[in-house]
């Protein structure tokens, strides 16, 4: 079985991991009607467990799903991801969603969870990491719409 240094490099997972985000982000945005009339508080992500659970459980079907299954066609031995919304002390020893954004044009931005202000979901809050994968800045606000997308195996 090979190792993830044999992966292609990170550029060319953008169009995947972009299309996936994307998948996410349309899915919890086709869900406000329900969450609406089910009563579920899907803007105020502190105060909601079960909008919080729903978010995270369609991040692991539709985004990470998508990269285990492209690891394992691969025949790749994958660490294990990010998890959603999670507090980790550091990324070293994850794969992770990398989330390129204009107004950090010089960061590595690590997907955290995504929360709405003006429209729903139009937030990203994201983890700034140096080079080796250490945390060195958390819940920086970045817009869903400017924002594309790439996957980082580690």
């Amino acid at each position: 079985m090979e190792g993830i240094d044999h992966l292609a490099p990170k550029t060319d997972y953008a169009d995947e991991a972009t299309e996936a985000m994307n998948l996410f982000h349309s899915t919890l945005a086709n869900l406000v009607p329900v969450f609406q009339k089910t009563e579920v508080k899907w803007n105020m992500l502190d105060s909601n467990d079960d909008f919080y659970s729903l978010a995270e459980a369609l991040y692991n079907i539709i985004v990470i799903s998508k990269f285990e299954a492209l690891a394992e066609a691969k025949h790749l031995e994958l660490k294990e991801f990010a998890h959603y919304g999670f507090f980790h002390k550091t990324l070293a020893d994850h794969n992770y969603i990398e989330v390129v954004s204009p107004d950090y044009p010089n960061s590595i931005l690590a997907f955290d969870y995504v929360a709405s202000k003006n429209s729903p979901f139009d937030v990203i809050y994201c983890h700034r990491l140096n080079a080796q994968g250490a945390i060195i800045d958390r819940d920086l606000e970045v817009g869903f719409a400017t924002s594309s997308f790439n996957f980082r195996f580690r």
